[in-house]
C-alpha cells in the first residue's frame, strides 16, 4: 500500500496547523530545549579539580631511548592542578590493592 506524496503533505499541513494553534505544546517544543541547555550548562560547566589518576609507567622497565615521551607526559600532568597523579611501581603493582 503506497501513500501518495499529496496525502503526506496534507497530513503534515494538518499537524502543523494543530501545533501552531496549541500554544502550550509550541512553548514546550521551543522552550524546553533552551531550558535544558541552560540547566546542563550550569550543572556541567563547573571546573574540575583534583581528579585522582594512577599511572603505571611501563616505559621505565625496558626503554633506554633518547626521548622518553611517557616522562614528558607525566610531568605535564603533574603540573596541571586539575589532576592528582599517583605513580605506581612498574615492577610489582597490584590494581586490587591500589584502589583508593
Amino acid at each position: 500500500m503506497s501513500i501518495s506524496l499529496r496525502r503526506i503533505f496534507a497530513i503534515t499541513k494538518k499537524n502543523l496547523q494543530i501545533l501552531l494553534h496549541d500554544k502550550r505544546t509550541l512553548g514546550l517544543l521551543l522552550g524546553m530545549p533552551i531550558l535544558l541547555m541552560f540547566l546542563f550548562g550550569f550543572a556541567f560547566g563547573q571546573t574540575v579539580k583534583h581528579v585522582p589518576i594512577k599511572i603505571v609507567n611501563l616505559d621505565e622497565i625496558g626503554g633506554s631511548g633518547n626521548i622518553n615521551y611517557s616522562e614528558i607526559f607525566i610531568n605535564t600532568l603533574q603540573e596541571d592542578d586539575r589532576v592528582d597523579i599517583t605513580i605506581l611501581n612498574p615492577t610489582n603493582f597490584d590494581l586490587v590493592e591500589e584502589k583508593a
